[in-house]
């Protein structure tokens, strides 16, 4: 699912890696659209971090086919569910 969608995409590995399900609109859309606001870098602390683009024109809303919003749809679904049947084991990845 993520090679396909940094395939069609077009974006890098840190803008993909930064992306949290509020950036991305899948419902109800003739496309989707992924809004890129942030990116994941890798720091001399030796840890990943969030962190702004590195200019204006990095920030900006990259839209795919109605395809692949419904695979995101139906793998949102899933990890919704996954989430609901761990219950209090879920943990944060």
């Amino acid at each position: 699912m993520l090679l396909r969608f940094a395939l069609l995409t077009g974006l890098r590995p840190e803008e993909y890696c930064g992306l949290t399900w509020a950036e991305i609109e899948i419902e109800g859309t003739v496309r989707g659209v992924a809004r890129v606001r942030r990116v994941m870098k890798w720091f001399r602390a030796k840890r990943w971090k969030f962190d702004e683009p590195k200019t204006k024109s990095s920030r900006r809303d990259v839209y795919f086919p109605v395809s692949m919003a419904r695979d995101l749809q139906e793998h949102r679904r899933q990890q919704l569910e996954e989430r609901m049947r761990l219950g209090k084991h879920y943990q944060r990845g």
